[in-house]
């Protein structure tokens, strides 16, 4: 999910958002296990909220965060502090380019409340 120049690696970088959409889908990981991970997976989503040249990368990244507040949120581990974390990058996704990408990231403000 890193950035890198060129165009092969946004297909790369969106294959990759896929694939841990996908794990989770399938519950292919523990929930207690991936917590530890949280702060570095959102800090590395955080970039590609961030892309304003890919649509289609920002629309799986708000994707994967649903998912994964949804995977995470029930585990007694996930409080405050994390929700702090993810949130301001997600409001910045309410006043994104893209329709589907603003409607998307609203059914994530669902799994909050």
């Amino acid at each position: 999910m890193q950035w890198s120049v060129g165009k092969p690696n946004v297909q790369i970088r969106k294959a990759s958002i896929v694939c841990c959409i996908k794990l989770l889908e399938q519950k292919l990981i523990e929930p207690e296990k991936l917590y530890p991970s949280f702060k570095n997976l959102v800090n590395t989503l955080k970039n590609c909220l961030d892309d304003d040249w890919q649509n289609d990368i920002r629309f799986a990244s708000v994707v994967l965060c649903r998912h994964l507040l949804t995977y995470l949120c029930p585990t007694s581990q996930f409080d405050r502090e994390d929700y702090i974390h993810i949130y301001p990058e997600l409001l910045k996704r309410l006043d994104d380019a893209q329709d589907g990408i603003r409607i998307e990231t609203c059914k994530v403000f669902e799994v909050f409340f």
